[in-house]
């Protein structure tokens, strides 16, 4: 990625996130060792007031991850697509279930269920979160 390029900065503060959060789980287990936050205005608060941002994984105190979250630049449209591949996989292992356990009546949901995600994500979820996400990148 290009130096000083929007992409390679997310990426490095996500691979920064991971692992302090990496770190921060396991002081939260051992209850000893340095918390590594994104942002500190006082020092008297617990790591337990704490917690992570799902997109960016950078730890927040728990009254302001509201706020963090309308903001984060690492929060993504692309959830909608990964939620897209999920479900169909989903419907592919219950389908797989179904022939395994010979439920015939559940093989048919699965198979209407992954034919209707086939057929209506990609034009109602995923092409809003690709032009979203092109939009931003354009930014």
């Amino acid at each position: 990625m290009p130096m000083k390029s929007k992409e390679r900065t997310a990426e490095l503060t996500h691979l920064r996130n991971a692992g302090n959060y990496k770190h921060n789980v396991s002081v939260l287990k051992e209850e000893s060792g340095e918390f590594f936050i994104v942002a500190r205005k006082t020092h008297d608060k617990k790591p337990e007031d704490y917690l992570p941002c799902d997109d960016c994984l950078g730890f927040f105190l728990r009254e302001g991850l509201w706020r963090h979250k309308q903001v984060c630049p690492l929060r993504n449209p692309s959830l909608a697509l990964k939620i897209g591949h999920l479900l169909k996989k989903c419907a592919k292992v219950a389908k797989s279930e179904a022939l395994i356990i010979g439920d015939l009546d559940q093989g048919t949901r699965a198979n209407n269920f992954l034919t209707l995600c086939n057929d209506e994500w990609a034009d109602e979820i995923s092409s809003c979160a690709l032009q979203t996400l092109t939009k931003k990148q354009d930014e």
